[in-house]
């Protein structure tokens, strides 16, 4: 029989933890970061939108955002299971993979509706 890695409750196990929860920090903290800078930006005097402009993009970003950090979340949680189990869950790192990159399509398709 072929000798694995040490993967349960081992230091590769824990350290790819660890890995997946300062990456889903991370990514919430950015992602809330520009949140912040782009709505205050927004918001500024003299910026002006059509209503159906920017009710899009706004929409958009809302929605885009929110996947984003919901798949920041969800990598801190497979982190956290990680760490007690040793094993990752599959379910979310694959709900978790798919979820990012579906909110930055919504946000792209939803700045070239606001244009």
């Amino acid at each position: 029989m072929a000798v694995r890695p040490e993967t349960e409750r081992g230091p590769i196990s824990k350290s790819r933890a660890w890995v997946s929860v300062v990456a889903g920090v991370f990514v919430i903290l950015v992602i809330c970061g520009i949140g912040v800078f782009l709505v205050a930006a927004m918001f500024a005097p003299g910026v002006h939108f059509t209503p159906r402009s920017g009710a899009a993009l706004v929409g958009a970003l809302v929605i885009g955002f929110a996947m984003m950090i919901t798949g920041g979340v969800l990598g801190v949680f497979n982190g956290i299971a990680q760490l007690r189990t040793g094993r990752p869950s599959m379910p979310l790192t694959i709900v978790s993979f798919v979820i990012m990159p579906l909110g930055l399509f919504v946000m792209l398709v939803g700045a070239k509706i606001a244009r």
